[in-house]
């Protein structure tokens, strides 16, 4: 093939040109994705399922109930739908993932930019739950911002990351 100027183009010169493939820090997201449902399993085991016995149900949703909040019981549904949702959506970027599909990017940073604002909201509402119901300490607060800032922290370099690598851009090409 010639062009205009007399240049000779190779299939060389139309391949990509920086890092190819699934490598470099582009592991790390794969690791998480592929971790992310064994711990949201985990999550739900030891912090959700123990509230949907009858007797702790009772507790949370019943004005008389020893930890009732009025919040508590829409909050531990809520948190179970988030959750089957978010396994759900890394099946499908795991898919899109290991199928290179060139939307990869934009669908996973949708997807932290989401999860991370869902994440604010649903841990605003727990604290405000904990400190009502339980009493808690100012640690609790402040652990919550940390959480917050870490979060945003991550978010934001994943974001950027995926916005902006060679790599990304020359692996999700199908």
């Amino acid at each position: 093939m010639i062009t205009s100027n007399s240049t000779r183009l190779t299939s060389k010169d139309l391949l990509p040109q920086g890092p190819v493939g699934i490598g470099g820090w582009l592991i790390l997201p794969l690791i998480s994705l592929i971790s992310t449902p064994f711990v949201i399993i985990a999550y739900l085991t030891m912090d959700v399922f123990p509230f949907l016995t009858a007797e702790s149900w009772e507790s949370i949703t019943s004005r008389n109930g020893e930890y009732y909040h009025p919040l508590f019981g829409p909050v531990v549904i809520i948190d179970l739908i988030i959750c089957l949702a978010q396994i759900s959506t890394v099946i499908v970027l795991l898919i899109l993932f290991f199928k290179k599909k060139t939307f990869f990017p934009k669908v996973m940073i949708t997807c932290l930019t989401v999860m991370l604002i869902i994440d604010i909201l649903i841990g605003y509402i727990n604290l405000q739950i904990i400190e009502n119901v339980f009493e808690s300490d100012p640690l609790t607060s402040q652990y919550y911002m940390f959480n917050v800032i870490r979060a945003m922290v991550i978010t934001s370099i994943w974001i950027t990351y995926f916005s902006k690598s060679k790599r990304v851009k020359n692996t999700f090409v199908k």
